[in-house]
């Protein structure tokens, strides 16, 4: 009876926490539509990605802070209320890329998945 509470309900046991339970290579012709949804890339794969999201993510991220603070240090710029609208809507987008290529780059260090808390944060 203590093996039937031992096991999880997705039956991946030897998967560590926060790795995907189907990868792309353990397809074959009888797999569902499904699981060519749900399966992951290989972790090179994974690591490409996050090199390509978390460069992007801060290339955004400077250049959303390079007119933040062209706006915030001219008084003429801000005059204006269309500017002012503009540098609250630029507060999130910076956070979220700024937060999204820390993350990338925490996960190309550890080679997997490093943190899922910081994906929802975002």
């Amino acid at each position: 009876m203590s093996d039937i509470w031992s096991k999880t309900l997705t039956g991946a046991d030897d998967v560590p926490l926060g790795q995907p339970v189907l990868r792309f290579s353990d397809l074959n012709e009888n797999s569902t539509r499904y699981d060519y949804l749900a399966a992951a890339p290989s972790d090179d794969d994974l690591v490409k990605m996050w090199i390509a999201i978390g460069t992007t993510s801060v290339v955004v991220s400077v250049w959303v802070g390079i007119i933040f603070s062209g706006i915030a240090c001219s008084r003429k710029a801000r005059a204006l209320t269309f500017n002012l609208y503009l540098l609250f809507l630029m507060v999130p987008d910076f956070l979220m890329s700024f937060l999204c290529a820390i993350a990338c780059f925490l996960a190309v260090s550890a080679g997997h998945w490093y943190s899922p808390f910081m994906c929802h944060f975002q």
